[in-house]
């Protein structure tokens, strides 16, 4: 049986208020929510930063040959 275009955006709304209610409705940590929400919103917001924090980190205690594996591994430049 098909369902209509009507009650497909029926489904997902019900389907988007019962998300909302285990947010809203202390299944998680208050802070977990807030969490979630800000980086469902971008990702990138953490992702970005921890991974420049994470070469720095390796550069700093493995100086040169941390550059040179990072551009080996996404195809960059080759060292002479």
């Amino acid at each position: 049986m098909k369902k209509t275009e009507r009650e497909f955006l029926e489904l997902l709304e019900r389907k988007a208020r019962e998300d909302s209610f285990l947010v809203q409705g202390g299944l998680f940590p208050r802070w977990a929510s807030f969490v979630g929400e800000w980086l469902g919103v971008n990702p990138w917001r953490v992702i970005v930063p921890f991974s420049i924090i994470v070469y720095l980190f390796a550069r700093v205690m493995f100086g040169e040959v941390v550059r040179e594996a990072f551009l080996a591994i996404y195809g960059g430049y080759r060292g002479a």
